[in-house]
């Protein structure tokens, strides 16, 4: 059996990391039914070993072999392990689409959530950088948050209010609530990376610390009954269950 090691950002409440790619990767090895360790990077020197070039999580680590980027340890895992294929023949078009939109365009919402509002930051920032020795705990969430906002208005999300963005994501989680209208998973009559990439998303979205989105999946029960079958799927020992 491969060493496996999975490098991501650490918890937050009610997923396995602060991070939908990582919480991605998670679900990747579950769905695999691979063993794994799970460790958590809390320097950004750690993080420039692991990820030399873009210096991003989550890095899977097979073998000594370092995987960076969410994809591509999912093609990763595709190639090395042929069971339950996370892509396949019959996949169809609208699926690799949707997977790609979640990673580049969903994603927004949840940074936006997180870092524009205040109300969702404050706590955030207590608890992500509480425990980083003075003074370090005193300036490092302002920088983090000026650059987060500034990479927010450079996408354009960042240059509405709040109750734009909301009737936004209103749309867009509707749209996927259309799609189960139609099948069983966002991939198709399989589940799928289309499915594991939205997964983190949606159940961000669906927590309390979030409370402005919470409603808005609230309002798709198919979308909730969706999120546990994919919970069940894709369960590992390190996987926190769906409520």
């Amino acid at each position: 059996m491969a060493d496996i090691t999975l490098h991501q950002f650490s918890k937050d409440p009610g997923t396995e990391s602060a991070s939908p790619f990582c919480v991605k990767a998670h679900r990747a090895l579950g769905f695999k039914g691979l063993p794994y360790r799970v460790k958590n990077v809390g320097s950004p020197g750690e993080l420039k070993r692991l990820n030399p070039e873009h210096r991003k999580l989550p890095v899977l680590e097979h073998d000594g072999t370092l995987i960076a980027d969410s994809r591509k340890i999912l093609a990763f895992l595709d190639r090395n392990y042929s069971n339950d294929p996370i892509w396949s023949d019959d996949t169809p078009w609208f699926s690799t689409l949707l997977e790609g939109w979640a990673d580049k365009s969903l994603y927004w919402y949840a940074v936006y959530y997180r870092w524009q509002v205040t109300e969702n930051f404050d706590p955030f920032a207590k608890r992500t950088f509480g425990k980083l020795p003075p003074p370090l705990r005193w300036f490092v969430p302002g920088l983090a948050r000026k650059q987060a906002l500034k990479q927010l208005h450079g996408q354009g999300l960042g240059r509405y209010g709040e109750p734009e963005v909301r009737e936004q994501l209103a749309l867009h989680l509707a749209m996927l609530d259309s799609v189960l209208a139609e099948n069983d998973w966002m991939s198709g009559a399989q589940i799928g990376a289309a499915d594991l990439s939205i997964f983190p998303l949606v159940r961000q979205f669906a927590l309390a610390t979030m409370p402005q989105c919470t409603p808005l999946v609230e309002a798709h029960p198919r979308l909730h009954t969706w999120l546990e079958a994919v919970d069940a799927k894709t369960q590992s020992e390190h996987t926190i269950a769906v409520e």
